[in-house]
């Protein structure tokens, strides 16, 4: 079966550039019929996948499918963009872990990455404090404003 190594490290199947992510962080193993195996490569700040509304930390292994969302450290994303081929090293007879081959092509560039690999993207986190933040500065707003028509 197909496996491919994710990590902030070059040398990495998927290379993920966020601070959160370890060098060699985890492993994505084809299991068959869209679905996979994700391994946690003893990384620092831990492999999850999202089941029953809640984060899982994966210590070992989980079988994933396609559409299941996996978190990196801080870094959230989804099993179907990781295996977009963009996302994916070009180097179809590389040993997993080995150096790329001279001349291999390395994970695409987004235009708006400047840094290599995929984006940065925010955790639902700190997706939840931005609106909680914006909903609180709306709501000071509205405050400010009723106290000035009292005056």
């Amino acid at each position: 079966m197909t496996r491919h190594t994710i990590g902030r490290n070059p040398d990495n199947d998927i290379v993920i550039k966020h601070a959160s992510v370890s060098r060699r962080h985890a492993e994505l193993e084809a299991v068959g019929n869209r679905r996979y195996r994700l391994t946690d490569l003893d990384s620092s700040s831990g492999t999850f996948v999202f089941r029953g509304g809640s984060w899982e930390q994966k210590t070992n292994w989980d079988d994933v499918a396609m559409g299941d969302r996996v978190r990196f450290g801080e870094y959230e994303t989804s099993v179907l963009t990781l295996m977009e081929p963009e996302n994916v090293t070009q180097a179809p007879d590389r040993g997993v872990g080995g150096p790329a081959p001279t001349g291999a092509e390395t994970v695409r560039t987004p235009s708006s990455d400047t840094h290599g690999g995929l984006p940065s993207q925010p955790s639902r986190q700190t997706s939840v404090r931005l609106i909680i933040t914006i909903v609180a500065a709306v709501a000071l707003g509205f405050a400010i404003n009723w106290l000035f028509k009292l005056i």
